[in-house]
């Protein structure tokens, strides 16, 4: 599953939209994650500063190890890990949108790893950093907190995707259908560059 936030340590400027939408998804929920990507990478770049997922389920063991189950099997857990590592490594949010719509797209055919690999040399990012935290204990930590997020969400999540909008989940129905049309209505400040060209999408 994956979230879509706003990061609690970016404070809006005078003016700035400021809506947090939490977006609840699988990584192979291929679909999914052309909208999310697409609608909020190039219609609401500047509303967004993290883009991580989510996995199923998390536990540990007695000697302290993490363990994880995800939906689709070990293979997602290791690409959830990957992204979470490249969220918090890659500080540009143009940038690690670009990295996270490049290893969307080949995912399926690639080792998640080595598709990390390949997607942080497209954009010019270190991969060595990246490819540090995704096999060590800080990938494990950062995929743990993901898990621990969603299964704290309230109600709990009975749909993929789920997409919460000022910690709401109301009007699922309208969010997937036409999410745009959805920020544009509850988005605050000035109107949205966006919201005069796509609403009525």
């Amino acid at each position: 599953m994956g979230v879509v936030h706003k990061s609690e340590d970016v404070s809006p400027s005078p003016g700035d939209h400021f809506t947090p939408l939490f977006a609840y998804k699988s990584w192979l929920h291929i679909w999914t994650t052309v909208l999310l990507v697409w609608v909020l990478a190039l219609v609401f770049i500047s509303e967004i500063q993290k883009l991580s997922l989510f996995q199923e389920k998390s536990s540990i063991s007695p000697n302290g190890r993490k363990t994880f189950t995800c939906q689709h099997g070990p293979r997602e857990c290791k690409a959830n890990i990957m992204h979470a590592c490249v969220s918090k490594h890659v500080k540009d949010e143009q940038t690690r949108l670009n990295i996270i719509e490049c290893m969307i797209k080949i995912n399926y055919n690639e080792d998640p790893i080595e598709a990390g690999r390949k997607c942080l040399n497209k954009f010019e990012e270190n991969f060595k950093n990246v490819e540090k935290c995704a096999t060590a204990e800080e990938g494990e930590e950062l995929h743990y907190h993901m898990g621990k997020m969603t299964h704290d969400l309230e109600p709990r999540v009975t749909f993929i995707p789920t997409i919460t909008i000022n910690d709401s989940q109301k009007h699922q129905e309208l969010i997937l259908k036409n999410l745009v049309k959805k920020l544009c209505l509850v988005l605050t400040g000035p109107t949205h560059p966006a919201c005069g060209v796509l609403y009525y999408m």
